[in-house]
């Protein structure tokens, strides 16, 4: 289990499938967690104790098989959904046309 602040500890961790539990340093580590359905998984500065630091690390600790299992479930359609914006970029920097290309994903049943 990771406890993390930054946003890309976080983004490896759960890529990985690692149960991560966050101090929120950045709004985008918060939107990150939303984004998979975890915002009980970070805490923020306001709640920074000692006490809410081990409440959010046993909340952790106790819910990380439910967390593997949401990270499970989002982490390879978060993949999927970047891997459209890869091939977008990667067309661009060839010299393709941007519409071409959304076309020719779209017909591929990749966008």
């Amino acid at each position: 289990m990771l406890f993390g602040m930054r946003l890309h500890a976080n983004i490896l961790a759960t890529s990985a499938l690692t149960p991560a539990v966050a101090l929120v340093f950045q709004q985008k580590v918060k939107s990150y967690f939303d984004l998979l359905g975890l915002p009980k998984n970070v805490m923020s500065f306001a709640d920074f104790s000692e006490e809410g630091l081990l409440n959010q690390l046993r909340y952790g600790w106790a819910n990380r098989t439910a967390i593997r299992e949401r990270l499970r479930e989002v982490i390879p359609v978060l993949i999927r959904e970047t891997a459209k914006s890869a091939d977008i970029i990667a067309a661009i920097d060839r010299g393709e046309d941007i519409r071409a290309t959304v076309r020719r994903l779209k017909e591929q049943g990749q966008y």
